[in-house]
């Protein structure tokens, strides 16, 4: 009998060290800023603080967030201000483009 409780004990200290480890593991790797990222970045589950006018003024709206950091933002930058130009272009006005960033818009324009 005492040799079944103890093994109910070592399993239970096992299954709570385990817990522990997990957890500390999840922890440490939420508070670590990912590839590519800096800390403070806006990723794609996040709110980016956009006040809702930005969304009710057209029937939809394409936000693009932006840094002149990422590699991929500044590579895609053509892309982006052809987008720019065919959604001014468009007469129904249905959609609005909106880029936001950190950094001034001086930068985030060249």
């Amino acid at each position: 009998m005492l040799n079944k409780i103890t093994d109910v004990f070592v399993i239970a200290a096992c299954i709570v060290a385990i817990g522990v480890g997990v957890g500390r593991l999840r922890e440490r790797s939420a508070s670590r800023p990912q590839a590519g990222y800096q800390a403070g970045d806006v990723l794609a589950d996040e709110d980016a603080g956009l006040p809702a006018s930005c969304f009710e003024q057209r029937q939809r709206t394409l936000v693009l967030y932006v840094s002149s950091h990422c590699r991929f933002c500044t590579a895609s930058m053509k892309f982006y201000r052809e987008l720019a130009a065919a959604a001014s272009r468009r007469q129904s006005g249905q959609v609005r483009l909106v880029a936001v960033g950190r950094e001034d818009l001086s930068t985030l324009t060249k």
